[in-house]
């Protein structure tokens, strides 16, 4: 970069009312064109090496962006990834939720199901022991206006059976004797 100072801008002018003989300013322009030169060659290879380190800086700037890039498409892939089984999973626990809800439901209705049953023969259940404690209730009040007459069809038939048994008894073996022989 070039700094220009009004210092420098004096020095380097040259009043142009006394021109410089020829002879010198060849001489003079020959030497500043060699200084030039050498400065500019001189210059160039400052230059070029600055352009070299630029040039260098360029790439490796270049290739570190490459590899960032390189890291953040693995990591935004390995994201993706990871997002799409998460999804999975999340569609699968879904499909499992349903499915379990579906087994509940069915569950309820079969426990349903047998909780009506069981109601259902718990109430046939009770009807039949209201049925039967009513007809032993009807038996008993029969039982109770038939018993004198009963009683003394019970009485004239144990009397009959003693009798038999009283006959058999002094014909052949007792009746004790033939209830074992049967047995």
């Amino acid at each position: 970069m070039e700094t220009s100072s009004p210092g420098c801008k004096k020095a380097a002018h040259v009043p142009s009312h006394t021109p410089p003989p020829a002879t010198l300013l060849s001489s003079v322009t020959e030497e500043q064109a060699k200084d030039m030169s050498s400065a500019t060659s001189g210059g160039a290879a400052v230059l070029g090496g600055l352009e070299d380190d630029k040039d260098r800086i360029v790439v490796e700037i270049m290739q570190m962006y490459s590899r960032q890039q390189e890291k953040l498409n693995s990591t935004l892939h390995k994201q993706l990834q990871l997002e799409m089984e998460l999804e999975a999973m999340r569609g699968g626990e879904a499909a499992r939720l349903r499915e379990l809800s579906a087994e509940q439901r069915e569950l309820r209705s079969e426990l349903e199901a047998v909780h009506s049953e069981q109601a259902r023969q718990l109430s046939q259940a009770r009807q039949e022991q209201l049925e039967l404690e009513t007809r032993l209730e009807q038996l008993r009040q029969q039982a109770c206006a038939c018993e004198p007459g009963a009683q003394r069809q019970q009485e004239a038939h144990y009397t009959a059976q003693v009798r038999a048994v009283r006959t058999n008894h002094s014909d052949g073996p007792s009746y004790q004797q033939r209830a074992n022989a049967a047995h």
